[in-house]
Order: structure tokens, then C-alpha cells, then sequence
């Protein structure tokens, strides 16, 4: 059949003849279709039709044409390779010699496939039980001002909600489904779509399976050790049900498709869902279901799995302290520098018992949060730890903070009141009231406003740190709850710590139906006045006005009688898109305003502009380098006459082109972009006398090379599970208040975001993917702008490719020697997969790039990245992936290489002694004045034994951490070094301290004896012999002076007069010799475990002894002048000896002695003297050593002339060296 436009005014002048029926509408195969396919519009009328018409809302003509072939009573309108164009609102009539028919019903025609798709989740579970509900979530990045849901099978089914944005940036939509029942089961879909544009949706999100269970007891599900894991941990998810089942199904919730499924391996009630390692992407809540002969079983309760240890502790104190008296008030503060959006704050040994609260920033760049506790009881006692989570991922908690032990503890916050159902309720529908809080209290009660009892108190149900509790109301009965329907509009609070008031309208309580209509009617352009006007027979005096989708009556007001009818007017000057939708009204009485009418009949207002909106779009893309090409097109419809293009901010219009012949488009071409070229643009057409609306924007962006360009990673990496989400890092340190990220290959995809300030100084932008499938497989840049001039932006980042890795099972990475490792060593990192791999990546945390790409050499399933030198830059966090002929693996665990010597060593010592007894407590302290944030302690011989912990700043000026061992047994003896770190460069350490030995006395049943030669009572300068002895077979004695932090001395024993024993010389003695000693035997196969201690020995140093041959004072004569200046000469070479020897001592003092290595009796007297004088120099400022040389006994020794015995001793000189040693 042949088709053309025709005028309305010819069609308005025809001769109505009598009514004619209206035709009938529709499309073929269907009226939802995807983008670029073909579709045929038919409408049916009756016998005498001579011609058809089609109208599409929104253009000025009809299109029709005159049917051809008789006696068919149709026409159709067709279309090849459909797009958005196509996409509208059309109807129909047709002509007869009686005259025109009326417009058929409205057919809504639309094309699918103009953007990505969203998501699709059931919460809390796409399986439910008969009869109860379920809400469907669609999302997506993209702003989308409305998703539509659908059901799979019936095109009929289909409903559309306003979307809302989330508090991570996702817009999202919550279909409330229920009550269920089998016929609701299959599968869904949704799609999103943009207001100005409602016939033109996204493409369809993955299919969603809705499973409606039997009644069939629930499964149990736990999860072991607990539900609150570290990193890292292995953890096993076990669900039992019933011996019948068949088949197990573990869900996690916001996964579309079952996480796990698992048969019992033989008959039995319960299978295990095992994680090996627990990461970031195995937390979130989880549900089980089991498979019977006869169906599903109803969901398990939820489990709520927590990761903890992903971030640095926070820190918990209590203000004004931990000890109150009870009865008092107390505030408990987690705080972290660490930009946690929440803190959650735990009581040790109940995982039940937890309370949330949101961060606040304080001046000083700390972000905390107080939580209160009062009053205080005797059953509030902790101990008590705090963590930290971000909003977008709120099972991935801190590391825990240290415990913080209170008599009591508790909280009260005013708890939130809510439905599902909105504002409105049907008469005896059923209602449930649910009231939330993030603390936790024991019981909810509910309080309706004007009655004085709490009808209601229910037991806490804690879920994901809300408590919670439901409360059902049973309309059906007449009186109790049933009779709140007298009074249910009144406001319901929570009595204690009051919600925020919650209004319930209860609609079709009064037996009238209203009626509402429009004027001028129901199709109005945009700018226009309407009026809604809502009548009713009945004496009300006043009209609430609800538009569809509205969490709230739009308008109330008070009716007037008119004409025997109560009415109210709703006026609406100027109309604009916003006030398009679906309205209804209800009357009530001021004397019961929550009490409502039957609603009245749905009327749908349509807002239309004059002509179509054009497109506009940039060749070769809206993002475009400093000094390119550019050509801007706009395309409109065929009658078009002009087009002009607007840029904001510019009063004028910006160009204004014809088209140079018949057609719908027209460019503007820019041959060389500079900064005033950047901008958000418009374009509108002229057809034939009548202005289109404007397109939609085109913001265009310019690059510039005056800015730096930014870096981009992928968070936790660039290769992603599929299914799993992704972090994409846009930052800079050019303070860049503005973010875009742009995918390669579709300029059409590109979001932007306000970058934030980090505490390190960087500013960045954290732009959210997921959940990622094969499709996004993407390449991405991101560009900075400053907020001044936001479409002035930098350079863009290198490249970043997203890759989505299969099931393939995850490689194994490992450093050799070790992952920590001295500056300048070498170093092999070896990435070990399947036999199948053809290509292996290395990637270092916080590089955009690949570090490191190999090939193996041969078939083999492990290849090798060597570093001949390790530096500062090699330290990090690292990943390994592989590639075999299906797709990328799964990433290794994480592998943290961390280089050793950048800064000098720190000092280790152990507090009160290193020598503790079994079972006594003992603390190691690192110390250092270098500033360090953080200290480590390491184990010898094994890297996984290592302690961190931040530095605390001491009056001396001194940055040192202690590190409490706690109940010493003999695993805990060893050799411990320490390193020290700063924060910005975690994997980067000092040196080690010096090795330090944890021993522990008592082990072994042997008590030494302990004795001194000449007598325990000397005098400054004598010889001193301690002799330990013992009759048991033994190794080595240790001797140790009480109070000394340095090691004991050690000696091999020497079996002598049936005895082993060994002797422990002082030469000569000095006061710092002074103290109490005891001695210890021990085995070398076992040397950190030593034996009861021998019985304590004081040792008693007194004065210089004196003696009849005691130098006399004598005149100095010109031979002895002489005498004194050689003995000065000799003084000063001993001196420099004196000084060459402590050097060398310091040398082989640093390298320490091996684990249990002690000295024979060559090396005793050597050994002995370096334990005393580093003794000896305990009560001298650190790192100096004095030496005393006696001019007196040196000119003795080179033969002058004694004194008379007679004469008095001379006050001879002494010369002091002090030599530093750093």
C-alpha cells in the first residue's frame, strides 16, 4: 500500500457520519524490539475502510495511505533496521464513506539495545518461599532516570519505577514482588532508560531466575571458625538440612547465578562450601537452599561473612576514661587517619553484640567516631575492638584495633521506621511496620500516637549490623490492631529513643470513588497550564492528589461545593516533562484526615514538545587533543531548514548552518581546538517555521598539555573474576578537582566524578565497575580538569586494560630466597600455573602497566622474574596471572616483597631481662631516633612470623614500640631482630637491629651452683674468678648480672674434678662491676632453654686498695720533667691503640654471635671484658666509651725514681678519652 503525509486540517474538515469503531493496534512480532531490527505496525478497522492512518506522538502529520488490495480492512506501517527515531507512542484510524473512525488505543513501541546493560538481584534471595515477598533490584553506573522490569515469556508484564541514586553513585530501582506464589516463578529482566526518551531502553540485564520454594523446613547455615575472618584465613560455610536432600545451593546476595552448588557425597544432612583463603570478594551475605524429591526448601537465615585485616587498625580509646563507676556515662572514640566512611565497634566474644556508626572528619585530618555508653552496668564489661569499612564495601572491615577492657559498656540512637508499601494501604491489606537501628537494643516497642500502652515488643534480630524488627499488623480484626483503622493515620513513633514520626493513609475506609479529570486534557505541550479536577458526590472536605511513583501526597486541599458536586483544583502553570506521569485522587474528612476515600480512576498526563529533539554527537570523539580537528553533527528530521548549534554561557548562538542539500543533518567543523572551543554544546532545527527542542548535551573537552597527565589502577587488580567488581583509580598530585574516564573505542561510555584529597597529598577519583563479564573487557583512560575551567583537561593517563579472567585455578607465587630481602641482593619471583599456560603477567600494585611479561621457554607450567638488584622501587605488593587458550586465571594470592637496609638499624632490647622464667611475662623494645612510623619484629628462620606495630615518640626524643610476648613458653624463645618503616613506604625497611636472644630458665631441672674467687667482697682493681658449676651433663653456662638488658655472658663447660663448670673472670674489677649474678646451664641442641637458676651472688666492689709501697707526692726535678713528657708520648700511642681496638670490637659486636654459639676458653677473657665494659658504660650516655690512663703507673713502668714511702702520694694527672661510637 502506498503512504503519504496528510494535513490535519483536511482530516478535521471531513463530515463525521455517524460513530464508526475504533480500530484496532498493533505491532508485529512485538512492540518491545532490539536495536536495528525490523517490525510491522498493523491496524485493523472495519469492512467499508478505504484508508489508514498512523499518528506518532510527538510529530505534526500523519502518515497514511490507501489500501490497494481488496477486501483487506488493515494497513500497516513498516520498519527496517529500527533505532531510537522509530521508538514512541503511536495510534491509528481510518476513513470510510461514512467518515473518519476514532483513534485507536495507544501502541507504545520500543527499541532496546542504546546502552549497556544493568544489573539484576534478588534481596534477599532469588529463591522464596511461597507467600512471601521479594524485592528485585535493578542498577546500573549509567544515570538512568527509570528501569523498567519484565517478566521472560509475557511482554504484558512489565513495570516501571523512578530511579534513585545511591550513596556509592549506583542508580537503582527496588521492585517490591509479593506475596509470591508459583505462578510468579521465571525469569526477569529489567532495562534503563532516560526521561526525555522513555521509549528508548538500555539493553536487557542478564536474566534473572526466580525460584518459589515448597514448605519445606530451612536449612541451617554457619559458617567456621566464625563469621568475622582475617584475610587470608581459611574459612568453610556449612549448610544442613535434610537426609532427602538432593542437591545444595549456596547464593550470595547481589550474584544473579548461585555462588556455589554441591551434592552430598553420600547420604547425609549437610554439605561444606570451603573457601581456602579468604578475600575481599568472598565477603557479603549468604543463603542456602536445599533440593528435595519434592522441591526447594525454604532460604536459611542469612549469613553475614566479614574480612577483616584489608586496611591499617584504627585506634579505640575511652573518654574520660576506661574505669567509671556504675551508673556513669562514658564515650568510646575509634579514630584513623585512614578516610573510613563507618566504624563498627565489637564486644569480644559475642560477634552478635556490634554497633555502626558513619566517620566525621575532624580539623586535624582525623576521621572518627564517639560512640556513647551510659548508663554504665556490671554486665556491660568488654574488652571491646573497633574496625573500619568503606560505604561501597561494608563486609571488608580493618585489621581490628587493640582491645580497650571497660567494666561496662552501651549505646542508645534513635532507631528509623519504615514499610515497603508507602504511604498508602488498601483497606484490610496487610501492612508490616519494620524498625532498624544500628545499635543494639534488645527489644523494639511500637507506639501509636493517642494510646497509651506499647500493644507491641519484640526481641532484636540482628542482620549486617542493623538491628531490626518487623512488626505485622492484623487488619482482619475488628478490634486491638485491627481497630487501628479508626485511628491509623495518626503517627506511629517507637517509645524510648523515638523514630522520626511515619504517617499511614488508609485508602477505600470511605465507600465513594472520586473522580479527577484535566483541562484543557490529557496531552499538553511543554509550558502549558493544566488544572486536575477531583469531584465527588459525596460531602468531603478535602482532596489529596498522589502522582505514581511518589513517596508522598503531592497536594492536600480543602473541597468546595459546586454545582451539587465536592470538588478540588489542582492547578499546574507552566507544565514541564517533570509533571509527567499517572495521577489519582482520594476525599477524606478533616475529623479523620488519614482515612481515605476508594482511589479514583488512573490518569496519565502526557507533556509533548513541538518537534523531535536531534541528535548531536563529536567526530572522532568529544575528548580531543589541543590544536585537532573537530566536527560537530547534528542530525534532525528531513524537513529540517536550519540548524543551529548553542554553547552554554554564550549569549549568542554559536554557528548557524543550512543544509547544502535535502537532508537531516548538519556539521560544524572546528579545523584547530583550543581552550575556548571547549564547552557544553546544543543544537536545535528549524522545520518548517517552528524551532525543534534542544538536543541533548554535548559536553566537549579539550587536552591540553600544560597539565600532567594522571595515573589509573585497578583496585585490588586489572584482571577480575567474572562476576566480581573492580575499582578503577583515577589520581594526581596536581590538585585536579575534576575526574573523567573515558572507554577507548565508545566515546558514547564516559563517566565523571569530583577527585578527593587523600592524607598523602593526592588528589583522586574512585569510579566503581561491576558486577564485570566477558564484555567488559575494556581499555580505559582517565584525564584531570580543574574546576575552573572543566572542560580544559590534562593529558590522558596511560592506558589501562581490563581484563576478565575465567574459573581457571589460581597460580602460586613465591620469592626466592625470601620475600625479604637486603638492598642490592638478588632476587627470583617464580609464578607457578597449569601446563596449559602460554603467557604469564606480573603485576605490581599501584602500576598501571604490567610490570613484568613472560613466555616460557618450553612446555611448562612456571616461569621466572629475576631482579639482579633489589632497590627501594622493587618493594611492593604483587600479583601473578596466566593465560591459557581460554582466558586469563584467577590472581594469585597476594605476594608482599619488602627490601631491607634503606636506613640505619634500629635497637632491640627485652624488658625486664632477656632471660624470663617459663611462664613469665616479658616485653621486646625496638627504639629509634630516626623518626620511624612503624616498627616490625621478626622471628629468625620464619618469614610468617613477623609483629607490627606504630611508633609512640618518647621525651628523650627517642620513636620506639613495645612489643608485649605475653606468657613465655619455650615456641616463644628465639632469636628476634626489628626493623623500622615509614608509612608511606611500608615495604621499605631499615636494617635489622641486633640479634636478640628470648631465653627461658627453669626448663631444665638442674640448679647450678654459683661461687667467687677471691671472696665476694673486693676491692676496685683486684682479679675476681665466678666459678658455675653443676653435676649434671651440660653444654654451656650462662652467666647474668640482675637488672642488665644485654645478653648474658656464655661458655662452654669444661668437665673438671667431676664436675662441669666453668669459670667467668673480671680483670681487674671496677665499681660498675658491682651487682647481683646468677648463673644457668643449658644443652646445645636446645639453647634457648636454660635451667633453674643457681642461687643469687652479690658482688661487693669497694675503694682502690692502698699498700706500704703507694707512690709518694715528690717535687718534679728536670729529669723528671723529662720522665713526664715520655710517659705523655706513651699515653697518647697507647690511646690511638686503645681507639683502634674499641673499633674493632664494635665491628664484630654488631655482627652478634650465632643463635646458641658460645665462647671457649681462649675467647673467655675477650669476651668477658667486652660484657663488662659494655656494663660498665650502662650509666655513661649512650654509644661513648672512657678510657683512664694513670701517668703515674706508666712512669713507674718506665723506671723513674719511686717515692719515699714516707712521703704522701702525689695528685698525679690522668688522661680521658671519650670515643663515640655511631
Amino acid at each position: 500500500m502506498l503512504f503519504y503525509p496528510k494535513h490535519e486540517d483536511g482530516i478535521n474538515s471531513i463530515r463525521q457520519r455517524g460513530t464508526l469503531l475504533k480500530p484496532t493496534i498493533w505491532a508485529e512480532p512485538a512492540s518491545v524490539m532490539s536495536w536495528g531490527s525490523s517490525v510491522t505496525i498493523w491496524c485493523q478497522g472495519t469492512a467499508e475502510a478505504k484508508e489508514f492512518c498512523f499518528e506518532k506522538q510527538g510529530r505534526t502529520f500523519p502518515t497514511c495511505g490507501v489500501i490497494l488490495l481488496h477486501p483487506m480492512v488493515s494497513g500497516t506501517l513498516s520498519t527496517t533496521g529500527l533505532t531510537d527515531s522509530g521508538a514512541g507512542i503511536y495510534r491509528c484510524y481510518y476513513y470510510s464513506p461514512n467518515g473518519r473512525s476514532e483513534r485507536s488505543d495507544p501502541l507504545e513501541l520500543v527499541v532496546t539495545g542504546a546502552y549497556s546493560q544493568p544489573s539484576l538481584s534478588a534481596l534477599p534471595s532469588p529463591v522464596v518461599t511461597s507467600g512471601g515477598n521479594v524485592t528485585l533490584q535493578c542498577g546500573s553506573g549509567l544515570g538512568f532516570d527509570r528501569f523498567i522490569l519484565t517478566k521472560e515469556g509475557d511482554q504484558r508484564l512489565s513495570w516501571t519505577l523512578d530511579s534513585q541514586r545511591h550513596t556509592s553513585g549506583q542508580f537503582q530501582a527496588l521492585f517490591p514482588v509479593g506475596p509470591v506464589t508459583p505462578s510468579d516463578r521465571g525469569k526477569f529482566r529489567c532495562y534503563g532508560c532516560y526521561r526525555y526518551s522513555p521509549q528508548v531502553w538500555s539493553y536487557p540485564s542478564d536474566p534473572l531466575e526466580l525460584l518459589v520454594s515448597g514448605p519445606f523446613p530451612k536449612p541451617t547455615l554457619w559458617a567456621e571458625p566464625g563469621p568475622v575472618i582475617s584475610w587470608g584465613s581459611p574459612v568453610t560455610i556449612w549448610c544442613q538440612g535434610t537426609p532427602e536432600a538432593e542437591e545444595y545451593r549456596l547464593d550470595k546476595e547481589g550474584s544473579p547465578e548461585p555462588w556455589k552448588r554441591e551434592k552430598p557425597q553420600k547420604t547425609g544432612d549437610k554439605v561444606m562450601f570451603s573457601i581456602p583463603l579468604l578475600t575481599q570478594g568472598d565477603a557479603g551475605r549468604y543463603r542456602c537452599y536445599y533440593l528435595s524429591p519434592d522441591g526447594w526448601s525454604e532460604p536459611s537465615d542469612p549469613l553475614e561473612l566479614v574480612v577483616t585485616g584489608s586496611y591499617s587498625k584504627p585506634s579505640l580509646s575511652a573518654l574520660p576514661s576506661p574505669v567509671l563507676t556504675s551508673g556513669r556515662n562514658v564515650t568510646l572514640q575509634c579514630g584513623s587517619l585512614d578516610a573510613f566512611d563507618r566504624f563498627i565497634l565489637t564486644k569480644e566474644g559475642d560477634h552478635r553484640l556490634s554497633w555502626t556508626l558513619d566517620s566525621r572528619r575532624q580539623p586535624r585530618g582525623q576521621f572518627q567516631a564517639l560512640f556513647p555508653v551510659a548508663p554504665m552496668t556490671p554486665s556491660d564489661n568488654g574488652p571491646f575492638r573497633c574496625y573500619g569499612y568503606y560505604r561501597n564495601s561494608p563486609q571488608v572491615w580493618s585489621h581490628p584495633s587493640d582491645p580497650l577492657d571497660l567494666l561496662v559498656s552501651g549505646e542508645s540512637q534513635k532507631p528509623s521506621l519504615l514499610t515497603q508499601q508507602g504511604p498508602f494501604v488498601a483497606s484490610r491489606q496487610s501492612l508490616t511496620l519494620q524498625c532498624r537501628s544500628d545499635v543494639g537494643y534488645d527489644r523494639f516497642a511500637l507506639h501509636k500516637e493517642g494510646e497509651r500502652d506499647l500493644p507491641q515488643s519484640l526481641v532484636l534480630q540482628p542482620q549486617a549490623g542493623l538491628s531490626q524488627a518487623h512488626f505485622p499488623l492484623d487488619t482482619k480484626r475488628g478490634t486491638g490492631v485491627g481497630g487501628i483503622y479508626a485511628r491509623v493515620g495518626r503517627t506511629f513513633s517507637l517509645s524510648g529513643w523515638s523514630s522520626d514520626a511515619l504517617d499511614i493513609l488508609v485508602a477505600g475506609h470511605l465507600p465513594d470513588t472520586p473522580s479527577l479529570s484535566v483541562q484543557p486534557g490529557p496531552r499538553v505541550a511543554s509550558g502549558e497550564n493544566v488544572t486536575l479536577l477531583c469531584q465527588s458526590q459525596s460531602p468531603r472536605d478535602t482532596s489529596l492528589l498522589s502522582k505514581e511513583g511518589a513517596a508522598y501526597p503531592l497536594l492536600l486541599l480543602s473541597s468546595e461545593h459546586r454545582a451539587g458536586q465536592y470538588q478540588g483544583e489542582f492547578s499546574m502553570s507552566p507544565v514541564t516533562s517533570a509533571l509527567r506521569g499517572t495521577y489519582r485522587c482520594y476525599s477524606s474528612h478533616s475529623s479523620s484526615p488519614f482515612l481515605l476515600s476508594l482511589p479514583s480512576e488512573p490518569l496519565e498526563l502526557l507533556v509533548s514538545g513541538p518537534l523531535p529533539k536531534p541528535t548531536l554527537w563529536a567526530e572522532p570523539g568529544p575528548v580531543i587533543p589541543q590544536r585537532s580537528r573537530l566536527t560537530i553533527s547534528c542530525q534532525g528530521t528531513s524537513g529540517a531548514t536550519e540548524y543551529r548549534l548553542d554553547k552554554e554561557g554564550s549569549p549568542a548562538p554559536w554557528k548557524r548552518e543550512k543544509p547544502l542539500k535535502p537532508g537531516d543533518k548538519a556539521m560544524f567543523s572546528i579545523p584547530s581546538m583550543t581552550d575556548r572551543d571547549a564547552g557544553i554544546y546544543r543544537c536545535y532545527y528549524l522545520s518548517p517555521d517552528v524551532w525543534s527542542e534542544p538536543s541533548d548535551p554535548l559536553e566537549l573537552v579539550v587536552m591540553t598539555g600544560s597539565y600532567s597527565k594522571p595515573s589509573l589502577s585497578a583496585l585490588p587488580s586489572r584482571v577480575v573474576t567474572s562476576g566480581e567488581n573492580v575499582t578503577l583509580q583515577c589520581g594526581s598530585r596536581q590538585g585536579f578537582g575534576r575526574v573523567i574516564l573515558t572507554k577507548e573505542g565508545d566515546h558514547r561510555l564516559s563517566w565523571t566524578l569530583d577527585s578527593k584529597q587523600q592524607p598523602s597529598g593526592q588528589y583522586q577519583a574512585l569510579f566503581p565497575v561491576g558486577p564485570v563479564t566477558p564484555s567488559h573487557r575494556w581499555t580505559f583512560r582517565c584525564y584531570g580538569c580543574y574546576s575552573k575551567k572543566p572542560q580544559v583537561c590534562s593529558l590522558p593517563s596511560e592506558p589501562l586494560e581490563l581484563l576478565v579472567s575465567g574459573t581457571f585455578p589460581k597460580p602460586t607465587l613465591l620469592a626466592e630466597p625470601g620475600p625479604v630481602i637486603p638492598l642490592g641482593r638478588p632476587l627470583t619471583i617464580s609464578c607457578q600455573g597449569t601446563t596449559g599456560a602460554s603467557e604469564y603477567r606480573l603485576d605490581k600494585e599501584g602500576s598501571p602497566a604490567p610490570w613484568k611479561r613472560e613466555k616460557p621457554l618450553k612446555p611448562g607450567d612456571k616461569v621466572m622474574f629475576s631482579i639482579p638488584s633489589m632497590t627501594k622501587r622493587d618493594a611492593g605488593i604483587f600479583r601473578c596471572y596466566y593465560l591459557s587458550p581460554d582466558g586469563w586465571s584467577e590472581p594469585s594470592d597476594l605476594l608482599e616483597l619488602v627490601v631491607t637496609g634503606s636506613s640505619s638499624k634500629p635497637s632491640l632490647s627485652a624488658l625486664p631481662s632477656p632471660v624470663v622464667t617459663s611462664g613469665g611475662n616479658v616485653t621486646l623494645q625496638c627504639g629509634s631516633g630516626q623518626g620511624f612510623d612503624r616498627f616490625i619484629l621478626t622471628k629468625e628462620g620464619d618469614h610468617r612470623l613477623s609483629w607490627t606495630l606504630g611508633s609512640q615518640p618518647q621525651p628523650s626524643g627517642q620513636f620506639q614500640a613495645q612489643f608485649p610476648v605475653g606468657s613465655v613458653t619455650p615456641s616463644n624463645t628465639g632469636t628476634f631482630r626489628c626493623y623500622g618503616c615509614y608509612r608511606h613506604s611500608p615495604q621499605v625497611w631499615s636494617h635489622p637491629s641486633d640479634a636478640l636472644e628470648l631465653l627461658v630458665s627453669g626448663h631444665l631441672p638442674d640448679r647450678p651452683s654459683l661461687s667467687v674467687q677471691p671472696g665476694p667482697r673486693v676491692a676496685s682493681g683486684e682479679n675476681v674468678t665466678l666459678l658455675c658449676q653443676s653435676q649434671s651433663l651440660t653444654d654451656k653456662f650462662l652467666l647474668s648480672k640482675e637488672g642488665a638488658a644485654n645478653p648474658p655472658l656464655c661458655m662452654r663447660s669444661k668437665y673438671q674434678a667431676q664436675q662441669y663448670q666453668a669459670e667467668f673472670s673480671m680483670r681487674p674489677v671496677t665499681s660498675a662491676h658491682r651487682g647481683t649474678y646468677r648463673c644457668y646451664s643449658s644443652h646445645s641442641t636446645s639453647p634457648f632453654l636454660l635451667s633453674l637458676p643457681s642461687e643469687p651472688l652479690e658482688l661487693l666492689v669497694s675503694g682502690p686498695s692502698g699498700g706500704p709501697s703507694s707512690p709518694a707526692t715528690e717535687p718534679i726535678s728536670t729529669a723528671g720533667l723529662k720522665w713526664y713528657w715520655i710517659v705523655v708520648l706513651v699515653a697518647l700511642v697507647l690511646l690511638l691503640s686503645l681507639l683502634l681496638f674499641l673499633l674493632l670490637r664494635h665491628r664484630r659486636q654488631s655482627k652478634g654471635r650465632t643463635s646458641g654459639e658460645c665462647l671457649d676458653m681462649k675467647d673467655r677473657q675477650a669476651e668477658e671484658n667486652r660484657q663488662m665494659d659494655s656494663q660498665a658504660a650502662s650509666n655513661v650516655p649512650q654509644d661513648v666509651t672512657y678510657a683512664q690512663l694513670n701517668l703515674l703507673a706508666l712512669r713507674q713502668q718506665t723506671g723513674a725514681p719511686p717515692s719515699s714511702p714516707s712521703q704522701e702520694p702525689s695528685e698525679e694527672p690522668s688522661v680521658y678519652a671519650a670515643l663515640a661510637i655511631h
